[in-house]
């Protein structure tokens, strides 16, 4: 829930300075958003770690990146694509 909140919240924000999600800026500018999202989340369900959230948070974020090209990827081979709810 925590990712669509960020993201519909994200596009809408970029949407009103005009950078659209065809444009490299939209993903690079997406990955901040991504650690947010994942230094919340570690903070939530792992209060007392010892470790370092901010390295945590960054490679989950690229971990994230990583898992979405084959998710793009079989967009473009599933025939009729796939929708978003």
């Amino acid at each position: 829930m925590l990712g669509i909140i960020a993201g519909v919240s994200y596009a809408t924000i970029l949407a009103r300075f005009g950078v659209h999600r065809s444009e490299v800026w939209y993903y690079v500018n997406l990955f901040p958003v991504g650690q947010l999202e994942w230094l919340l989340m570690l903070v939530l369900f792992y209060p007392r770690s010892d470790r370092r959230r901010y390295i945590d948070s960054t490679l989950g974020t690229f971990w994230s990146y990583v898992l979405d090209v084959p998710a793009v990827a079989l967009a473009w081979v599933i025939p009729g694509g796939f929708w978003i709810c």
